[in-house]
């Protein structure tokens, strides 16, 4: 028989425990929620609290009427991927906490050929365009405007010297110029009187230029009727420019043009001191001019250097200078130049205004600028992370870089160069009065 004593014990302990239980499980603290880290100035899911306003426009026409507009933060992160019609301005709102931003946008030409991809790309790296207004960056040379012209009119030219012609070609011994029309419609030459008859549409009131650039000499002068004759045995000394050589280069002619501005209200009265269609490298010196003054001088050279870079330089200036300011090749170094890892180092990156790789490929032709502080990307991998509609499909690992070149524009950075052409009106009202361009092939 069980204790009476001990069965009541062993209740009463029972019951002391299941009341304890009971009273901690209700009257315990919950633990508390995790807390999260804080986020990083860099963490991409950060509230976007800024914008940028746009309003872009293509100004030519294209082969579809459209071209496709993306642009992107510089992570990738597309803002706005839109086809849009040619010569119709693009106005967005984007919302995105960036200053700068990757600006791309695409012409599909229809089809490729041989040598011509279907696809054009032209991506802008690092920019803020809220001011711009076409995505065309170009910086374009003075418009000369045509002035009309007479019935055809002819130069008697008497007593040539016969020391002008150095390979039996009286086409090679002379150039004329009517303004800055260097074109003529006759030349013909008797050797047994020394004389040479020259037809052309002449403009009325417009300078005559005829240099004989082995000897140094030309005549200057307005014609005052359709018949002009020349005694060519008392000609002008013409004014010589040399130019300074820091370092070895070679003027390329076919590539150069020169004009005297005899009127900057009237760039009708314009004359051209080159024949763009078949120079004559002078016998002495870079550049020959009559010895009159102009009140400008438009000048483009391009040159070479020994290593075949291609070297140009553009100025628009009250004298033509002697020296070029053409930069040397060792101003820059080519780190890497494949399709998916360009890089280039420069010795003075915050003197050059902007740079611009050129890439090839069977379906894809892309020209990609940049600041010289941000001249390392990866081409191929930036396209391809883009979506593109219009390369949706296209061939983009067959790119090879082309070339490279950059500009040095006196008082223009990066930013200040792309909205001044990208600004047809700052174009037109403030002429840039110099700059020279490097460029490199591969």
């Amino acid at each position: 028989m069980k204790n009476p004593i001990i069965q009541t014990a062993a209740c009463i302990l029972a019951a002391v425990l299941l009341f304890a239980c009971a009273k901690t499980e209700t009257t315990s603290t919950p633990p508390p929620p995790p807390v999260s880290p804080p986020k990083s100035p860099t963490d991409t899911t950060a509230a976007v609290v800024g914008t940028m306003n746009v309003n872009l426009n293509y100004p030519d026409q294209t082969t579809t009427g459209s071209f496709e507009l993306i642009i992107s933060e510089p992570g990738g992160k597309v803002l706005i991927d839109t086809l849009a019609q040619a010569k119709t301005p693009v106005k967005a709102t984007l919302k995105t906490n960036a200053t700068l931003v990757d600006v791309t946008y695409i012409l599909d030409n229809g089809s490729s050929s041989p040598g011509i991809p279907r696809y054009n790309v032209n991506v802008y790296k690092g920019v803020n365009p809220s001011g711009w207004v076409n995505l065309t960056s170009i910086l374009l040379p003075l418009g000369y405007p045509f002035a009309g012209s007479t019935p055809p009119s002819v130069l008697d030219c008497r007593n040539f010297p016969a020391a002008a012609i150095t390979d039996g070609n009286i086409l090679h011994a002379f150039q004329f110029s009517n303004g800055v029309n260097n074109t003529s419609t006759g030349v013909s030459y008797n050797s047994g009187i020394n004389e040479f008859m020259l037809s052309y549409n002449r403009r009325s009131g417009i300078y005559n230029y005829l240099v004989l650039p082995n000897l140094g000499l030309c005549k200057f002068y307005i014609s005052n009727g359709n018949m002009d004759t020349l005694d060519l045995s008392q000609m002008d000394t013409v004014k010589t420019i040399t130019f300074a050589r820091p370092f070895p280069f070679t003027v390329d002619y076919q590539r150069c043009t020169f004009q005297g501005i005899v009127d900057t209200t009237d760039l009708s009265k314009s004359v051209s001191f080159i024949n763009i269609f078949a120079p004559i490298a002078p016998g002495t010196g870079d550049l020959q001019c009559p010895k009159m003054p102009m009140q400008k001088y438009e000048t483009s050279i391009a040159a070479r250097n020994s290593l075949n870079d291609d070297l140009y330089y553009y100025g628009y200036a009250t004298t033509v200078p002697t020296n070029l300011n053409f930069p040397d090749a060792s101003s820059i170094t080519v780190i890497s130049h494949q399709a998916d890892n360009f890089s280039v180092k420069f010795s003075s990156p915050a003197t050059t205004t902007s740079c611009m790789t050129r890439l090839g490929g069977t379906d894809v032709f892309a020209n990609i600028c940049y600041s010289a502080d941000s001249a390392s990307f990866h081409p191929v991998s930036f396209l391809k992370n883009l979506k593109s509609k219009l390369l949706n499909g296209a061939a983009l690992n067959d790119l090879v870089p082309k070339s490279f070149e950059f500009k040095i524009v006196p008082g223009f950075g990066y930013a200040d160069y792309l909205s001044y052409t990208t600004d047809p009106a700052l174009a037109q009202t403030h002429q840039i009065s110099t700059y020279t361009m490097f460029t490199r092939g591969f």
